[in-house]
């Protein structure tokens, strides 16, 4: 029975790993936070790096906008008559939309009313309401990145990978989390992983994909990306780009001191997939594309399914564990949660109404009411 592990951000709140409340927190009030002349914002001491007052202007503006973006995301909640608590994915999934409307890319006619009130209630002419939305992003992107971006001095709660291979055949991990908790685990307890990436031509370790994996090692799948990956400009006999990891700690403008071969970054954050719906878009395209086509081929050859730390929220995601679930091979689901009853509630669209909701579960779907990090191999054995 091939098992498959998927992840979200729950099981990382045992490490210390902020959550989406503190971050959401720390990106509406800007504490401790400014820009930087690269165009990054950074954490007041991150990378070495101070406030510079001169450029805390787009500080403000930031948080006017964000602030006021806020404000429309709970009112369309309670004209829904909707219990929804907001978050930094809903400011980024709104401005987004704003920013794809600008650039042709996904436009939706219905931003205007929006555009034309944030204009209005923040007092931005259409040039500096199109450079707040991309500057705003840019903050929300460089916030989570450093946020995430810690010493982890606790992982412990992946110690039960070692017993899920050898007990429960436990060939994948489907993760949907940026930081880097999981690996930091697997190389201290020296569970060999392939995620996709390995060194090749580069001194660095450069992102291969999936196709020629021979499964000799657990596959971590990393569908939203991680705060170690970044777009980088190759230079070796014709240009290109390239997906490489990066050390932790190191300045990403910098990147050619690790390899000549390498001439600049692409862009000086990394490839994270942050928001709500503008998800689902993001499946189709890019290195998104790749991780969403192995997430489908991970669930088709899955039997066993375990789900911790997701809430259930993101569309995509819940189009395929649905699609899943219906099929022959599926032979269970079984979700690791402290509370039932809140993740019944929390979870959304089709999956709350026909998988699992106070009225009805499926009948593969079962329950372990247990933090990730107090649960037991011979537990998940029994309930599987």
């Amino acid at each position: 029975m091939r098992t498959t592990l998927m992840i979200g951000s729950g099981v990382n709140y045992y490490s210390g790993i902020p959550g989406l409340g503190e971050i959401t927190e720390q990106i509406i009030h800007a504490k401790n936070v400014g820009r930087h002349p690269d165009s990054n914002y950074y954490l007041n001491g991150y990378l070495g790096y101070r406030n510079l007052a001169y450029l805390n202007g787009h500080i403000k503006t930031n948080q006017k906008l964000i602030e006021r973006i806020c404000f429309y995301v709970q009112e369309f909640y309670k004209t829904i008559n909707h219990e929804h608590v907001t978050n930094y994915e809903d400011f980024y999934y709104v401005l987004k939309q704003i920013e794809d409307s600008y650039r042709l890319e996904y436009e939706n006619p219905v931003t205007y009313n929006l555009i034309k009130d944030i204009q209005r209630d923040c007092g931005f002419d259409e040039v500096k309401l199109r450079s707040a939305v991309t500057e705003s992003l840019k903050f929300i992107e460089c916030i989570v990145w450093q946020m995430l971006d810690k010493p982890i001095k606790v992982d412990a709660q992946f110690n039960i990978v070692k017993g899920l291979v050898t007990q429960l055949d436990l060939q994948n991990i489907l993760s949907l989390n940026h930081d880097l908790v999981l690996e930091s685990n697997l190389q201290r307890t020296g569970v060999d992983y392939f995620d996709g990436f390995g060194k090749k031509n580069l001194n660095v370790a450069e992102w291969l994909g999936f196709s020629d994996f021979k499964g000799d090692k657990i596959k971590i799948c990393k569908l939203h990306g991680a705060i170690d990956w970044f777009s980088v400009r190759i230079k070796k006999h014709k240009e290109y780009n390239k997906i490489v990891k990066l050390p932790r700690n190191f300045y990403p403008e910098s990147v050619c001191d690790l390899d000549d071969k390498i001439e600049m970054t692409n862009q000086t954050t990394p490839i994270l997939l942050i928001g709500t719906f503008n998800k689902m878009l993001e499946y189709l395209n890019n290195i998104f594309e790749l991780l969403y086509e192995e997430f489908k081929r991970t669930l088709k050859v899955t039997d066993l399914l375990i789900v911790s730390g997701y809430g259930f929220g993101d569309k995509g995601i819940n189009s395929r564990l649905s699609f899943w679930l219906n099929k022959r091979k599926a032979h269970k689901m079984i979700i690791i949660h402290p509370d039932k009853k809140a993740l019944l509630k929390q979870a959304r669209g089709h999956f709350h109404k026909y998988i699992m909701s106070y009225n009805c579960i499926h009948p593969q779907v079962c329950f372990i009411e247990k933090k990730f990090e107090n649960v037991t191999v011979e537990e998940i054995k029994d309930t599987a």
